[in-house]
């Protein structure tokens, strides 16, 4: 065994640790030798798996100080690596490891030099994989830093309610409707709510419906009147409604000669259209009219000038 090391977690994803090592050396520089190496090290490592969030590779970096001694005479040295750890089983507490360690010695003696390690790693007591502070078996979210109040696991959005349980993670809601946002206070979160700044029906898939005819008032065509379905939300015109229209227009005049309409029958046609405004189904005849004086073709074409100024 040419190394050993022990290290102990201490959150946020950092370990404090020592390792030893011994081994014998076959070339010093340039020169070839026969001699024993012996290292002491003391290292902080930090676990990068924090921040990547791969299950079971964790790249780490470390650095730290030694001691190393070639031979009979020693010198210190600062130190800083890199490596990769896969963990094996379903716990995920034993773990092949592999890095390699700059060990930058002093001037009085010794080389600076690379020490690369391959190996098996061991975890013992209780492990905290995200780094979060809290351990496995406590952990909800084992895999990703959490909060100790969620019982590790994260708030993303910051609405008081933990992700997994969260409908909306990245938007901050409402507890009551499973973490999600409702702009409009209807009770229909935003992304299930067709008209999320109106508030309006559940039913309706969060849209208002003011004439309450059953109809959204994005798809009724007549929102201040109730209606019905098959006229997109309009009345079905009555009998009396049409004996109205029919009664409105035969009192529609025009000056003589002409295919203006007169001002007193200009209120007449705003009537109907107020009417038809409501029933825009509805198939309306519209006809013009002249007097028995002039020409057969003059007539016809003012008689058809007046309908077109009606419609």
């Amino acid at each position: 065994m040419s190394y050993i090391g022990v290290s102990n977690y201490v959150g946020r994803g950092f370990s404090l640790g020592f390792r030893f090592g011994f081994n014998t050396l076959t070339q010093y520089g340039p020169f070839p030798v026969n001699t024993g190496y012996f290292n002491a090290d003391a290292l902080i490592k930090y676990n990068l798996n924090t921040l990547i969030k791969w299950r079971r590779l964790e790249p780490y970096l470390e650095f730290g100080g030694g001691y190393s001694v070639f031979g009979e005479k020693g010198d210190g040295s600062f130190n800083m690596g890199a490596g990769l750890t896969y963990l094996l089983g379903e716990k995920r507490r034993v773990g092949l490891t592999m890095g390699t360690l700059y060990k930058a010695t002093g001037l009085s003696y010794g080389k600076k030099h690379f020490q690369h390690l391959l190996g098996l790693q061991f975890r013992f007591g209780r492990v905290d994989t995200d780094g979060d502070g809290i351990v496995d078996e406590e952990d909800q979210c084992p895999e990703i830093p959490g909060l100790a109040a969620f019982a590790g696991c994260p708030d993303t959005d910051g609405d008081g309610l933990p992700d997994p349980e969260d409908q909306c993670p990245d938007l901050a809601g409402q507890i009551a409707l499973g973490g999600c946002p409702d702009r409009d206070g209807d009770g229909v979160i935003d992304n299930l709510d067709q008209c999320p700044d109106t508030p309006g029906l559940a039913a309706l898939d969060g849209c208002p419906d003011q004439d309450g005819d059953g109809i959204g008032d994005a798809e009724d065509e007549c929102p201040d009147v109730p209606g019905t379905q098959i006229h997109n939300g309009c009345p079905e015109m009555d009998q009396q409604t049409q004996q109205t229209l029919n009664d409105l227009g035969e009192v529609i005049f025009f000056a003589y000669n002409s295919y203006s309409v007169i001002p007193a029958s200009i209120d007449l046609l705003e009537r109907i259209y107020e009417i038809l405004r409501h029933h825009p189904d509805a198939q309306v005849k519209v006809t013009g009219h002249t007097d028995a004086k002039g020409s057969e073709s003059f007539n016809l074409a003012l008689s058809e000038m007046r309908a077109q100024t009606v419609a």
